[in-house]
């Protein structure tokens, strides 16, 4: 559903844009460009137009513009359901760990976008909780210390953590 939703994003913003050109900017590999384009002309979503021998017009049909929106709409309701989610789940984890005696958190991994949301939703909590929390980059400075939870959103940070026998709590894990 993302992925022809991207598709149909780009054709919309340039219809002279290319199947190379899609993948680029979507991500997505030529030969499921090449697919999902496939599909999206079969069900009326797109049609072609030649310009000559070698160059194909993308053109959102009506069907097309329709299907776009509805995806988008769907999109945005998932993603604030997942925001949702995290933030309920961060609250409920936190409230545990308080009353474990744990007062600082540290949040570990990239600073992306399900760290923003971390940011917010700690903002809210942590002085009603009585806790502190802060980003670190390196696991080290944690080392010896008492009362706290490593907070992560990565699996490929928990080998680190394994590896440093250092407990921590993969939030996604808990959605």
């Amino acid at each position: 559903m993302e992925k022809e939703l991207e598709i149909l994003t780009q054709i919309q913003e340039n219809g002279n844009i290319t199947q190379r050109e899609i993948a680029e900017k979507t991500g997505l590999s030529l030969g499921t460009v090449n697919l999902l384009l496939k599909k999206m002309i079969k069900t009326g979503l797109i049609k072609i137009e030649k310009l000559n021998a070698r160059t194909l017009k993308y053109i959102l049909t009506p069907k097309g513009m329709k299907e776009k929106m509805a995806k988008t709409y769907r999109y945005i309701v998932n993603t604030y359901e997942t925001i949702t989610k995290i933030q309920a789940v961060t609250k409920v984890i936190l409230e545990k760990q308080r009353n474990k005696g744990k007062k600082n958190i540290y949040l570990y991994g990239k600073k992306d976008e399900v760290y923003n949301i971390l940011c917010m939703t700690l903002n809210d909590v942590v002085k009603i909780f009585d806790m502190k929390y802060k980003f670190i980059d390196n696991i080290d400075v944690i080392k010896g210390k008492e009362d706290y939870i490593v907070l992560i959103w990565d699996e490929k940070d928990e080998d680190i953590l394994k590896k440093m026998q250092i407990s921590y709590i993969n939030i996604l894990y808990m959605l």
